[in-house]
């Protein structure tokens, strides 16, 4: 085992399981609800062990790619491959920084008008948005740059692309996402496979 990515290895495996975890419980407590807008509100407004979590993911994610990219470095030289993954952390980074929000509305909400408070709400949601979508688009890019080189790739790597690219798919669209609470932790399992395999015995096909 290369001992220069157990603990990348170790972060995708944590990451494959607190992730499910997170958003079933998101996905299980919004719909009690009538109304999506009052879920998103009482969630911006709290900031609970829910918010550490999330912080949590963020960092796990966000050091499994930069992993990824010294891994690229060493092995892949690929720029393009390289400059998306950036993308993609600084996207990741971009989404979760509205737990800043939380804690804002948290400690000043009684200091607020109500306007405010929905105008601050409003922008945030949409900077979660626009996070998610430049994170799809550029996994997808990602995904299609590591298949085009697939003969250059171990197996591990061809596998993470072709689920990866799924993940991605089922992203963008409302009705199909929930899979990836099963997909994404699967590409993350086949990613720490990846980390933990001796770079001696990878196979480039």
């Amino acid at each position: 085992m290369r001992s220069n990515y157990l603990k990348p290895g170790i972060a995708a495996i944590v990451l494959a399981v607190l992730f499910p975890l997170y958003w079933s419980f998101i996905l299980i407590v919004g719909p009690a609800y009538e109304d999506l807008s009052q879920a998103i509100r009482l969630e911006l407004m709290t900031f609970d062990w829910m918010d550490g979590l999330f912080i949590l993911i963020g960092i796990l994610e966000v050091y499994v790619y930069l992993s990824l990219i010294r891994s690229f470095d060493e092995r892949l030289n690929s720029s393009l491959a390289r400059a998306v993954l950036f993308i993609m952390i600084g996207a990741v980074v971009f989404f979760h920084c509205i737990v800043f929000v939380d804690l804002y509305l948290t400690v000043f909400q009684n200091q607020l008008a109500e306007k405010t408070i929905e105008s601050v709400i409003e922008v945030s949601v949409f900077i979660a948005l626009s996070g998610l979508v430049i994170y799809i688009i550029s996994g997808f890019i990602l995904s299609v740059v590591l298949l085009a080189r697939s003969q250059d790739l171990p197996k591990e790597l061809k596998y993470f692309a072709v689920i990866f690219l799924l993940v991605c798919l089922l992203g963008a669209t409302i009705l199909f996402s929930v899979i990836n609470l099963l997909l994404f932790p699967v590409a993350l399992i086949v990613l720490a496979i990846y980390f933990f395999k001796d770079p001696e015995t990878l196979e480039v096909v």
